[in-house]
């Protein structure tokens, strides 16, 4: 989420819009292998960037 890390409050929307359509692929993948899940990802975004209000009440429309 390069607009995270770099505060663009303009980019909070695109950014919203793909952890969404994100959540949504994850359900069909049964194994991620290597890869850390998608619950795991969000769980490392709030860690990281818990203090974005402005992503995070995009991220939950």
């Amino acid at each position: 989420m390069h607009g995270l890390t770099r505060s663009r409050v303009t980019r909070y929307h695109y950014a919203a819009e793909h952890l969404v359509a994100c959540a949504r692929l994850a359900r069909d993948i049964p194994d991620f292998g290597a890869f850390e899940t998608h619950d795991a990802y969000v769980a490392r975004l709030k860690e990281e960037h818990g203090r974005k209000f402005g992503f995070w009440s995009l991220a939950a429309a």
